[in-house]
């Protein structure tokens, strides 16, 4: 029996792992939403009447219950966005949002060092956003391999957070997403890093 105690613990810290990185993602996701729409409603309180003013202070409690999309799509159709005759900028973008986050092993001395987590975008033009979800295990396996190169030139040792080696990890991202889909690949936002020490 005590011969499977070790892979019982591996696997009890493998699914730790996941489950913290899970917890992580999820705990920072939600809370940005109600604060924009707290933002977005004392903007509007500022900009307009009385009654507006009571719509805008109810805004924050329905933002909850709507979806991004919805909202997105209510700014298309000539909805009440930010300002007067302000242009939309999210119009203008789409984003390869992937489904899982990338795990990535940092080797050194003999062994997994680290485990460093990253949930990644990519900011593509709203008209091939289909198109690039298509495309998605490609995506996936030339990132994986840009980001394992990075970890083996020592990228994501004690310096990953520095400012100058996070714009290398976001060009190497863009080099590799622009190898499999092209030009349309246009900017690669690095959403959350995590670095698990073994």
């Amino acid at each position: 029996m005590l011969k499977y105690l070790p892979y019982a613990l591996q696997l009890l810290a493998v699914v730790g792992g996941a489950a913290g990185g899970l917890w992580l993602k999820s705990a920072t996701a939600p809370a940005a939403e109600p604060a924009r729409a707290r933002d977005e409603a004392k903007a509007a309180a500022a900009s307009h009447g009385p009654v507006e003013h009571k719509k805008a202070e109810a805004a924050p409690k329905k933002a909850d219950k709507k979806a991004e999309g919805k909202r997105a799509g209510d700014k298309k159709a000539g909805g009440h966005g930010g300002g007067h005759g302000e242009a939309d900028a999210d119009a203008a973008y789409g984003f390869m949002k992937f489904s899982r986050q990338f795990v990535v092993p940092v080797i050194g001395d003999g062994g997994v060092r680290a485990l460093v987590l990253m949930d990644i975008n990519i900011e593509v033009p709203p008209a091939v956003t289909e198109s690039v979800y298509s495309q998605e295990p490609k995506l996936r396996d030339a990132l994986l391999a840009s980001l394992l190169q990075l970890s083996n030139s020592g990228a994501f040792d004690e310096h990953i957070l520095e400012r100058a080696n996070m714009e290398l990890v976001r060009n190497e991202l863009l080099r590799a997403a622009r190898s499999v889909i092209g030009e349309d690949a246009q900017n690669v936002l690095i959403l959350n890093v995590a670095r698990q020490d073994v």
